[in-house]
């Protein structure tokens, strides 16, 4: 199938998707400093992350049937999974460690893993290695 839309169009339309995608997630979840902010692994928070990332797919896939533009879709898919990753991100930070909380299960009684986690480092061990 051949997209309807000519280069210029067709970026254009990537990048306006991209703005739409943003005003979606501005529109369905707090700022990424109060998701931050907030306890790790909010149940709400990721509930309406993942609306907003429904909703976004949603959109994309209807201008996709309706241009049959790959480049749209594609500029449009990776503004997604850019802001999706920034708020799942921020959501999983404990805001007093700045260390990622990795926990077992979801809820309001799910207990933090006793697990060591490689790599992740509260902010005071990480000032004190120098970096």
């Amino acid at each position: 199938m051949a997209s309807i839309l000519k280069p210029d169009q067709s970026v254009l339309l990537g990048v306006a998707s991209a703005g739409v995608i943003s005003a979606i997630y501005a529109g369905a979840l707090p700022t990424v400093a109060n998701v931050r902010a907030s306890a790790p692994q909010d149940n709400d928070i990721e509930g309406a992350r993942k609306a907003a990332a429904w909703t976004s797919f949603g959109l994309l896939s209807f201008l996709y049937i309706l241009t049959r533009d790959r480049n749209a879709f594609m500029i449009g898919g990776v503004a997604l999974a850019g802001i999706d990753l920034i708020v799942k991100t921020s959501n999983g930070l404990d805001p007093l460690t700045g260390a990622l909380t990795i926990f077992s299960g979801q809820g309001d009684d799910a207990e933090p893993v006793d697990e060591e986690v490689e790599n992740v480092y509260p902010l005071d061990a990480v000032a004190e290695m120098g970096y």
